[in-house]
Order: structure tokens, then sequence, then C-alpha cells
């Protein structure tokens, strides 16, 4: 899957970025701040984990936006399953190959 420029969640537009250093206070390797409409992406990870990580983001935000209060390891969990799913299928969120 090509990544993205930038992505709709429930109507707010997130900007995506392939960074050098997503936080450079935190060692994350991807990171979504939710106020500016920013995703980021480390540019050292495997294309397939900067897959996975743009999943696992995006269930950040819908996480945020429908309070479902998922912690951090179950959605870790679903990202990767669902990654999973999408690769092992050859699908793909539509965003071109």
């Amino acid at each position: 899957m090509k990544i993205p420029e930038r992505v709709e969640i429930g109507g707010h537009v997130f900007r995506i970025s392939i960074v050098e250093v997503v936080n450079k206070h935190t060692p994350r390797r991807a990171e979504i701040d939710h106020l500016a409409g920013e995703i980021r992406i480390d540019a050292a990870m495997a294309h397939s984990r900067q897959e996975q990580s743009l999943l696992h983001e995006i269930l950040h935000e819908v996480d945020q936006q429908f309070a479902t209060g998922l912690d951090e390891a179950t959605l870790a969990r679903l990202a990767e399953g669902l990654y999973a799913v999408l690769k092992l299928n050859h699908l793909h969120f539509g965003f071109g190959d």
C-alpha cells in the first residue's frame, strides 16, 4: 500500500508525515497528534511496519472520537490483527498499491 499524504477520520483531516524523529521526547515509532491533525511515522521502519503503524494511529483517533476506551495493549493487538487480515487477503485501505 502506498502511504497517503493525508487521511480523513470521522470528518477530520490528518496529515501523514514520514519523519526521521517522531517525537524527540519519547522513543515512539509513530504517533498521532489529535489536536494538530498529524500522524508521524518513523522513516527507519520497514514499509510493512509503517503501514501497520498508520492503521494503529488511525485506530487511536477512532477510539478517541467514539470513546471506546481501548487500552494501548488492546489497540496494538487489534491493529496488528486487522493489518494481517488486510495483507493476507491482498486488501488495502483504498490509498492505492
